[in-house]
């Protein structure tokens, strides 16, 4: 229609057939998520290796207003002056402008760093911590028990059909029960396998508590260093976003895939 080959953009949605699950993954649903928080933060970061400054917050600081990102900005020095570096909405000068306002950088990278050290890896902190990360941990692991259940129980309803056609098999020599038995035996497999992962799972979860407390005491020691990579290593991993408004910034922190937390400060604090 457009002079394109692709038919399938122009079906409708009722004409589309999906296939949940039809082409089995590769790797567990954890992973994944994991894998797709680290593309999510090297989304912006190819100018932090070709700024002049060092800017530690590329890629993750965006305006409040717009949703675009913050990038740095540098105006050169002149007599009596000494030049200001800041962080501004990539639309300030746009054809679609935005007239958040500007921050420094100085202000805006002191900022999130004291809010890692005070607020996140704080020891007083770390009780808190682990008691809210448990809690998330137990509610992601309510669909897994869920799903351990039905699979209990349909482990046992075929176990039970398999029980009845061996008996039958043993009486007749149906060659057609015979095949149905398989097949059963088959799914038995199958479950027993899945429900081997979950099992696998809910031990891989015990551990989280004392993995967070080791990651946490190893940010910790980065952040005391105090060194630009150091810093880098601490922001890349554990601040998700950094969004700047007129009278605020919402720094928002991923403790691991899908537990965050986020703070508020006021400009200027």
């Amino acid at each position: 229609m457009d002079g394109k080959f692709n038919r399938h953009a122009q079906k409708d949605e009722s004409e589309i057939i999906r296939l949940e699950g039809a082409v089995p993954q590769i790797i567990d649903k954890n992973t994944f998520r994991c894998v797709q928080d680290i593309f999510h933060t090297r989304k912006h970061k190819g100018a932090q290796y070709k700024a002049k400054e060092p800017y530690l917050l590329t890629g993750k600081i965006v305006c409040g207003k717009c949703g675009s990102a913050y990038v740095g900005n540098r105006r050169k020095a002149y007599a009596g002056h000494i030049g200001y570096i800041s962080y501004r909405c990539g639309r300030k000068n746009n054809a679609i402008h935005c007239d958040s306002k500007e921050i420094r950088k100085e202000d805006i990278e002191r900022a999130v760093l004291r809010v890692l050290s005070e607020q996140l890896f704080d020891d007083k902190l770390l009780p808190r911590l682990e008691k809210e990360y448990a809690a998330f941990l137990c509610k992601q692991s309510s669909a897994d028990a869920e799903e351990y259940e039905q699979l209990q129980n349909r482990h046992k309803e075929i176990n039970r059909q398999i029980g009845n056609i061996v008996g039958v098999i043993a009486q007749t020599g149906s060659a057609a029960l015979t095949g149905k038995l398989h097949e059963l035996e088959q799914q038995c497999a199958q479950i027993e396998h899945t429900l081997s992962e979950i099992e696998s799972h809910r031990r891989e979860q015990a551990l989280e508590g004392q993995r967070l407390a080791d990651a946490f005491h190893r940010a910790k020691a980065m952040l005391e260093q105090g060194t630009l990579e150091s810093c880098r290593a601490v922001v890349n991993t554990y601040v998700d976003r950094v969004a700047v408004y007129d009278d605020h910034i919402a720094v928002r922190l991923r403790l691991s895939a899908g537990f965050q937390m986020e703070e508020t400060l006021a400009r200027g604090e």
